[in-house]
Formats: C-alpha cells, sequence, structure tokens
C-alpha cells in the first residue's frame, strides 16, 4: 500500500477457500527447518493487551483519491482470484471500513486461525505464563550419588523444550533444555541411576496429528508429533514416540554430564508419590506467540491449543482446547467455527468480516 494509504493504520483480513491456499497453505511448521526463522523484538508482558469490545460500526467510506485507487487495486486482484474468495478492509486510526467484497462469507481462514488461538492464550492464560517440564524420582539417593529407582521426565506441553543447539538456530535461543536438567540433577549429586529414564506425555491425548490428518501424525505440515512431551519440536524416531524420544535425548545428554542412565523405550505415568528433583520452564507466553505467529508454526499453534484445554476445557485434546479459543472469541462477539488452532483443518470457517 502507498503511504497515502496510511499502512499503519489499516488491518485487511481475507479468506478464500482457493487463493488462500496458495498464499497461506505454505504456512507453518514445515518450512521452518528449510531456514532459521527470525523474530521482531518479544513483546512484554505489559504491551500485550486484548480487549472485549467490539469495533465500531464502519464509518461511510470516503471518497478520496488514494481509497478510490485501492478499492481499484484490491477489486483487481481478487477478480484474478476468483469468486470463491473476499476481503475486508478496515482503517483502524479513523475507523472506517474502506473496502468489502463478500465480507461476511465464511471460508477456511488458513493460518489466519492462529489469531484466534492467540487471543484465547492472552485472555485465559495471560502473557506471562510459563510450562514446567520435569524431573521426577520414584526411589531414593544413596551412597555414592546412586539413585535408586526410576526417574520420570513429565512433560507441561512445553513446545520449546529440547536441545541447546537447536533451540538457538531454530527457536531463536529460547527454550529450556536437556542440558539444563542434567545439570540441576547433577547439582543434587546424581551420579547413576539404577532404574530407566521414562518420559511422561500424559497431559495431552495421543493423538500426534489434527482434524486435517485424521489425528495421525502431520510432519510435513506440523514439521513434529503433538504430545505432552516432546522434544526438538516434536521429534520422534521409528520405534520411539516424541515421549520416548525426549527420554532418550535426557538419558544421553545426562551421560555427557556423567550421570549414568538408561532410558525406556516406552513411555509412562509419573507415580503421585515421585519427587520433583530438577525443573525448567518454557518462555512466557508472550514470546511463544512470538514463535508461533510470526513464522506460522501449525506445531506451537496446536501445542498451545491442547495446552488451553488442559487448563480451562475438558483435557488435553484438539477439541477441548477449540472449544476454549471458540469461547474466548464468542466473548468478543465474533462466531467463527473452530476445530483446531493452527487453520490446518478446512472445515475451520471464518469471514473477512470477523
Amino acid at each position: 500500500m502507498s503511504s497515502g494509504t496510511r499502512a499503519r493504520g489499516l488491518v485487511a483480513a481475507l479468506v478464500g477457500s482457493t487463493s488462500l491456499a496458495v498464499v497461506l497453505g505454505g504456512c507453518g511448521a514445515s518450512a521452518r527447518r528449510d531456514a532459521p526463522r527470525r523474530l521482531a523484538s518479544v513483546a512484554s508482558p505489559a504491551s500485550v493487551t486484548t480487549s472485549a469490545s467490539a469495533p465500531a460500526p464502519p464509518a461511510a467510506i470516503p471518497a478520496t483519491p488514494a481509497v478510490t485507487a485501492l478499492q481499484a487495486a484490491i477489486t483487481r486482484q481478487l477478480a484474478l482470484a476468483g469468486p470463491d474468495t473476499g476481503a475486508l478492509v478496515y482503517d483502524l486510526t479513523a475507523h472506517r471500513q474502506l473496502f468489502a467484497l463478500r465480507g461476511a462469507v465464511k471460508r477456511p481462514p488458513a493460518s489466519v486461525e492462529k489469531l484466534y488461538t492467540s487471543v484465547a492464550v492472552l485472555d485465559r492464560l495471560g502473557p506471562g505464563a510459563r510450562f514446567h517440564t520435569a524431573v521426577l524420582g520414584a526411589g531414593h539417593l544413596g551412597p555414592g550419588g546412586v539413585w535408586h529407582g526410576d526417574l520420570y521426565l513429565r512433560g507441561d506441553g512445553d513446545p520449546t523444550f529440547g536441545d541447546g543447539a537447536f533451540n538457538r538456530i531454530w527457536e531463536n535461543g529460547y527454550g529450556p533444555t536437556a542440558e539444563q536438567l542434567a545439570a540441576k540433577l547433577g547439582a543434587r549429586g546424581i551420579h547413576r541411576v539404577t532404574g530407566l529414564v521414562i518420559g511422561d506425555p500424559s497431559l495431552f491425548d495421543a493423538k500426534r496429528g489434527g482434524p486435517s490428518s485424521g489425528f495421525a501424525a502431520d510432519v510435513p505440515d506440523m514439521g513434529g508429533q503433538l504430545a505432552g512431551l516432546t522434544y526438538d519440536h516434536g521429534a520422534a524416531l521409528r520405534r520411539l514416540s516424541p515421549g520416548a524420544f525426549a527420554a532418550r535425548e535426557l538419558m544421553l545428554t545426562m551421560r555427557g554430564a556423567g550421570i549414568r542412565s538408561k532410558a525406556a523405550k516406552f513411555t509412562g505415568r509419573t507415580p503421585p508419590d515421585a519427587d520433583t528433583l530438577a525443573s525448567v520452564s518454557s518462555p512466557p507466553t508472550a514470546v511463544l506467540l512470538k514463535l508461533t505467529d510470526v513464522p506460522s508454526d501449525d506445531f506451537f499453534a496446536e501445542m498451545l491449543t491442547k495446552r488451553l484445554g488442559v487448563q480451562f476445557g475438558s483435557g488435553g485434546s484438539t477439541a477441548a482446547g477449540a472449544a476454549v479459543i471458540a469461547g474466548a472469541i464468542a466473548e468478543r462477539g465474533v462466531h467463527p467455527q473452530i476445530v483446531d488452532g493452527s487453520g490446518l483443518s478446512r472445515k475451520d470457517r471464518s469471514s473477512p468480516l470477523e
């Protein structure tokens, strides 16, 4: 847009069942492993706000040369895109609608869906919430730094937990690491574990993907598999689930730190009487949303959706989280059809006006 249209004060919403498949269909984690992401500075919690008030009714569209040129340019582009598209342009400064074409027609919004997810995260969790990945011990520490029993690596739905080098490249240096957990275990005097290191992903359900893949693993779009405990963006091996893979990576890191241990190839629930031995925290949700929205990361969006379901819905499922998102958006007078948090599903429905 030209400076005459005051681009900083405009918001454009476009939804198209065909054109956005080209524009937004590639947005998400499938592209994340081709190049490191670069983000703008992360907003502080104090600067992140949400508003429950609905937009002001649109004023009359001004017949200025700049607006006329804007309308003509968008009309030409939508004509090329075809009838299965829609758009609306609103001037946030002047509180004016400048353009609308099929603005009330609901279509799959693709990655614009992540804006609804972000509003729900900020509204329900707040910008400063953190998720905690912990090592808990079922046993006791004996002489010589020997832990007699098993260790459980319990996930809290943090999408950033992983290897330090991976996080520096792919998460802009954000996210807790297995190295930090191993160092804390060493600081407690643990030098050997007689039992197993077992991953606990039980916070979420066992579905590795979202509705768009029939809840099967969808690595091409998400760049990883969903679970309550993940490592390096939901990485897994052929015979190891994301939770078991995370436990294996922690075990290898512990060995590198001088702590002898073995990892289980299975996952399990942490015993209720296990003691917390070490814990690390995710970045605040304000940062998680930067990592989600700026590169349009489908994996992060779906992890946050399930996390909303755990804390404010019926459990750690996509459906539970989507219901929480829909409720948060409905409080603002907007009623899209939300079935996931990323927009990958073609059953999501929203209009440019919404």
